[in-house]
């Protein structure tokens, strides 16, 4: 053992404290992010290393370097897709397994017309097969594996048993790689994009897990459906190209909605990437114009826009996206400049490599956040600290100061295409006090107006929560517009956010949603098939909030831009809520804000004086 680990015959009694993966804990997503520290720090070692066995394979090591405050982040690949034997390479079966798509057999033109879709070559055969191996595959993951970490340091060590087994559940996220109808791509290409895809998204479903967790949940993150798959779309590239990210949104979201693969699967979420995505960086070193918004405004075919089923992106930042397991810590912590004459940048104005990554995979999270009822908050995930991942993932970081992203109210945009019950979420944000028995509020000054932060996502634009069910038409979104530069009160309190959390978090009220939304508590996925549907109304005679099943969760969102004015969390069964003369005025006189409900059983509803549904 190094001089590095062993502390160089350093006297003190240490301790390794872990905050995950705890004691027996269940974990169940692929990548596991292990966080901790060494106590009391040591001046003499530098390094931790840490041992992970699995079953049927060989110990997997890590050697990582201590902050100056003695923390260390690992990250390992419990299902072995990230490893060899010298734990850098991926194996070729789990490529070509992941690689497999629909994609092929041509409609005749007035299907492609009526249904909005070229359905895939060989589908079915592929989804049979698929299924079997699936089914397989299901039986042996139900056997939790047993795993055990240990950790050395200096004098001292730590050992952790806990187990692995993947997340099973009837409701999912599928990833899809979109391809206009006259873009052509080759076999290998196409299985690079969909493991670069794969990739990233276990990478989301577990810092979900891991930031549940952190906020006091238990460790609950989505089930991925399977690998990405290729969906052929009717918009030629030309198409694609000239429409804005709204009207990308709403075709998309149509074309899955009438494709028979993926259509009638109400408890299926999207997450998808569209191909063609155009740069024209010669048009912005022409310009001479280097902002932000000048770099999004040469931008086509993408999006950046999330609600109801379907989170939708562009691909033009996977340039600086890992395309396998060992180059995920590299690709964070790159500090190679953007040559914005090439390549776009989106990375809050870092100029990185590292930034544009932390950007625009922050933005996944965020977006995603939307499909599962979230919307905006002033800070963390759904609000001004999305563009911070590379803190969840990294130590002894310097703070960042970036601008401040703003939420302005968009004309039209991207309402949900399905999912449970209603679906338009927010989350607010603030201090919470005692409110009553078994309740606890939340406020955030000034939620009604638009120079508030959180919310959307992407290169100059985003969005708020989706809404309603079926194909949807949308109303009001918010997006991301512009960008201003922090007061300085703004610094220290960036540094104490960056210190304490990563200012990549989710606020109490988006971690009360998560915990109780279908999509992650597999301990709620069958209270929608109960015979008697929840009666969730708001009664303006009485100004009060009556549900026939307990209230988890009250919020009150800006109709402009979803950001939260209250929150009230209920942890005792409350079925009537009497909402206080303040909050009446915004919803009910005012009518410049809904009210969000959240039940103990995870239905969701949007209620306003104007349309009481």
């Amino acid at each position: 053992m190094s001089s590095g680990i062993n502390g160089g015959g350093c006297k003190r009694v240490h301790s390794i404290e872990v905050e995950q993966p705890l004691e027996a804990e269940c974990v169940e997503h692929g990548l596991l992010l292990v966080k901790g520290r060494l106590l009391p720090k040591c001046a003499s070692a530098r390094q931790l290393r840490a041992t992970l066995d699995l079953p049927n394979t060989h110990p997997l090591e890590q050697l990582t370097q201590l902050s100056a405050a003695g923390e260390f982040k690992l990250l390992f690949d419990l299902e072995g897709r990230g490893y060899g034997e010298s734990q850098q390479t991926q194996p070729q079966s789990q490529e070509t397994q992941r690689s497999q798509e629909s994609q092929g057999n041509q409609q005749t033109q007035a299907n492609q017309e009526s249904q909005g879709y070229q359905e895939s070559q060989g589908s079915q055969e592929s989804q049979g097969s698929q299924e079997s191996r699936e089914s397989q595959d299901f039986k042996q993951s139900q056997q939790p594996t047993p795993c055990h970490l240990q950790l050395r340091s200096c004098s001292t060590a730590r050992s952790i048993g806990f187990t692995f087994r993947p997340r099973r559940s009837s409701y999912r996220v599928q990833p899809l790689y979109i391809l206009c109808r006259d873009e052509q791509k080759d076999a290998e290409e196409e299985q690079s994009q969909h493991s670069l895809i794969d990739l990233n998204l276990r990478l989301v479903q577990c810092i979900y897990a891991h930031k549940l967790r952190a906020a006091g949940f238990a460790n609950r993150t989505f089930a991925l459906n399977g690998p990405c798959c290729s969906f052929r779309s009717q918009l030629t590239q030309e198409e694609a190209l000239s429409r804005s990210e709204n009207e990308l949104w709403q075709h998309f979201a149509g074309e899955i909605i009438s494709c028979p693969q993926w259509g009638q699967q109400f408890r299926l979420k999207f997450v998808a990437f569209v191909g063609c995505t155009r740069y024209d960086g010669a048009g912005v070193a022409a310009s001479g114009d280097n902002s932000y918004s000048n770099i999004r405004r040469h931008l086509s075919g993408h999006a950046a826009l999330g609600g109801g089923g379907l989170a939708l992106f562009g691909s033009a930042h996977f340039y600086a996206w890992p395309r396998n397991f060992s180059e995920i810590g590299d690709c964070v912590r790159s500090t190679e400049r953007v040559d914005i004459a090439r390549l776009p940048d989106e990375s809050n104005y870092r100029r990185t490599y590292g930034g544009v990554y932390a950007s625009t995979l922050g933005a996944v999270c965020h977006e995603l956040g939307h499909c599962f009822d979230l919307g905006h908050t002033a800070d963390g995930v759904m609000g001004q600290g999305f563009d911070y991942l590379n803190r969840v993932l990294t130590v002894d970081q310097p703070t960042e100061h970036l601008p401040q992203r703003i939420v302005e109210g968009a004309s039209q945009g991207a309402g949900a295409s399905r999912g449970a019950s209603v679906q338009e979420g927010s989350a607010g944000s603030g201090a919470r006090s005692g409110a009553g028995s078994g309740a606890r509020t939340g406020t955030r000054s000034g939620a009604g107006s638009g120079a508030g932060s959180g919310g959307g996502s992407g290169a100059g634009s985003g969005s708020g929560g989706g809404s309603g069910s079926g194909s949807g038409t949308g109303s009001n979104r918010p997006r991301f517009t512009k960008l201003k530069l922090q007061p300085g009160s703004q610094l220290l309190e960036n540094y104490h956010n960056q210190r304490l959390h990563d200012s990549f978090y989710f606020a109490r009220n988006c971690a009360v949603i998560l915990a109780h939304h279908r999509w992650l508590n597999r301990e709620l996925e069958d209270t929608d098939n109960d015979s008697d549907p929840p009666e969730i109304e708001l009664s303006p005679a009485t100004k009060e909030i009556v549900s026939s099943r307990p209230i988890r969760l009250v919020e009150l969102r800006s109709n402009r831009n979803s950001l939260v004015a209250h929150y009230e969390e209920f942890e005792a069964a409350v079925h009537r809520f009497q909402l206080p003369a303040s909050l009446w005025h915004l919803l009910g006189e005012q009518r410049t804000h809904y009210a969000f409900v959240l039940t103990a059983s995870g239905d969701t509803k949007r209620l306003s004086c104007d349309s009481n549904s």
